[in-house]
């Protein structure tokens, strides 16, 4: 792929771990105790990972910029 987009995908996946955090928050107000227990701990599992996958791409397209 080319660098400006995987710099783009690296965005996308910190904006998606951005809505996923917020959700949670939000669902803490409302929360209902075993529900809010099944839904936080994938979601942390799930927003730690597009947060690394996000990283990830934008170091590839920065290293293909130096290239």
């Amino acid at each position: 792929m080319k660098k400006e987009t995987l710099k783009e995908l690296g965005k996308l996946h910190f904006d998606i771990s951005k809505i996923i955090i917020a959700l949670i928050i939000i669902g803490g107000f409302f929360k209902n105790e075993k529900a809010y227990e099944d839904i936080i701990i994938p979601s942390i599992f799930v927003t730690i990972g597009l947060i690394i996958v996000g990283t990830l791409l934008i170091n590839k397209g920065a290293k293909d910029d130096c290239e």
